[in-house]
Parts: structure tokens; sequence; C-alpha cells
């Protein structure tokens, strides 16, 4: 469903799966709806190859199959970096102007910053995540049970930890945007009844992106 609704966006409703390119977007521009269809491709994806090898009993060894257990987590993790990325791709830096109007500000994020903190933190799970679950399964397989459930714990100390972190900081950027979106709005709704010509369809398209930032 969620590779159907990717081709949905791209090919029906034409929404390409990157922004457009500009300075203050680098290279990890996709947009939020496509990112998060990706993320449930990605988890999906590897859910079913890990239940597949346990059903055929393709692991080889312990620690391949603890490996195998956690590449869902792992990779989900990795891929929701890129659905935080799009949501700071989606918010532009503004400021309001001599008439109280949003205007853009020629400084904003630090595309190569953001493309570099977004790379280094989606592969810090899978280093992380894929290490502790190997050593894991490594000292399962030599009977070192201590060692096994203190791998094991850890691991899911840092996948709370994750989770945590990420959700706040992803709260903390839908906020911001929402601002934005919000402030839009009530300025277009303003000039209703004036001698300026508001757009409906833009002011519909901007309600819609306070329930759904596509």
């Amino acid at each position: 469903m969620a590779i159907g609704s990717i081709i949905y966006l791209i090919k029906v409703k034409k929404q390409p799966f990157f922004f457009p390119s500009t300075r203050r977007r680098g290279w990890l521009r996709c947009r939020p709806l496509h990112s998060y269809h990706l993320l449930v491709v990605c988890f999906m994806f590897f859910e079913a190859i890990h239940l597949m090898a346990l059903i055929y009993e393709s692991y080889p060894t312990i620690a391949a199959a603890e490996v195998g257990n956690i590449a869902k987590n792992v990779i989900g993790n990795a891929s929701a970096i890129f659905y935080a990325v799009s949501i700071v791709c989606s918010t532009p830096s503004v400021t309001l102007n001599e008439n109280y109007e949003l205007s853009i500000e020629n400084k904003g994020p630090n595309a190569r910053l953001v493309d570099i903190i977004g790379i280094i933190l989606s592969l810090l799970p899978m280093i992380t995540g894929f290490l502790i679950a190997f050593l894991t399964g490594h000292f399962a397989e030599i009977d070192n049970i201590q060692m096994a459930n203190l791998f094991f714990r850890l691991n899911y100390l840092f996948e709370i930890v994750w989770q945590i972190s990420y959700l706040t900081t992803l709260a903390y950027l839908y906020y911001k945007l929402m601002i934005v979106i919000k402030y839009y709005v009530k300025i277009l709704e303003g000039r209703r009844g004036t001698s300026e010509i508001t757009d409906e369809n833009q002011l519909k398209k901007a309600k819609k992106c306070t329930k759904n930032v596509s």
C-alpha cells in the first residue's frame, strides 16, 4: 500500500519525490508525505525478509538472526531521519516586513549542514543497532548469557533514547512549520473583503496543509 501511495503521489498527483532544488535545500529534500511512505516501505520490507528467513530457517547463526530481527527497526529509524529533514525543507525562513506580512529571509538554515547532520543521524542507528545486535547474538552463541542479556538490554535502551529524542525533535519541527502555515492562513483570511485579491484555492490549500503536510 505504501508503494502504491508513492506511485500515486508521483504519477497521479504529479508531486515529485524531491522538492525543487534551491539554495536553501540540499541533497536531502524529500517531500514529507513521500518520506513517510518510504519509512513504511523500508520497515515492512525488512520485516518480511526477517519472517521469511525464520520460516525457512535461513539464518546461519544466532548473530545473523539477531541482526535480521533488529533490521526493520534500525532501517526504519534511519529512514525516519529523511522525514524530519523533509519538514525542515518545508519550513521557510520567514520574518515580518514593514506591512506585517510574511517575507522570506535571505539567511536560512545551512543546507549542507542539514544534509551532513541528516546523513550522520541516519547512519548512527544502523551502525549502533547492528553492532549491538551482532554482539548479542555472538555472546549467545558462545553461551555467555550474561553478556548477551547485557547487550540485549542495551539495544532496547538505545531504542528508547532514540525514539524519545526523535519524537521530541519532530514535534518541535512540526510545531514550527504549523506556526508559519497558520499565520499565512490568517493573512489570507484577513485579505477577504479588501481590495486585495485572495485566491480561494490558495487559501484552501493552506488550510489543508495544517492537517496534511505533503
